[in-house]
């Protein structure tokens, strides 16, 4: 067996689908093209694979934030002076 094949093996050890494979293969640094040479599949797998687990890490990353939200709005009661001063209203009798 030759030593690529015997490191994959040794860092795949355990693992049942070819998804969890290609996670191990680029947690350790592996490139995609090497990936998919060494796992006998194509290219577009292993991207497919990687692109979808790192949109899932970011939406992951997203709904823990929560969005900012403004506060209740207050009332504020102006006196007639400044209701006048602000020209928008005359004061009620």
């Amino acid at each position: 067996m030759s030593a690529p094949a015997e490191e994959v093996r040794r860092i795949t050890a355990g693992l049942k689908t070819t998804s969890d494979k290609i996670r191990a293969l680029h947690r350790v640094g592996w490139p995609r093209s090497k990936i998919a040479d060494a796992l006998k599949i194509r290219y577009q797998h292993v991207r497919n694979v990687l692109v979808q687990d790192e949109a899932r890490a970011a939406k992951a990353a997203s709904d823990s934030v929560r969005p900012f939200q403004l506060p209740k709005p207050t009332k504020i009661r102006l006196g007639p002076a400044l209701r006048l001063s602000f020209g928008n209203l005359s004061p009620k009798v």
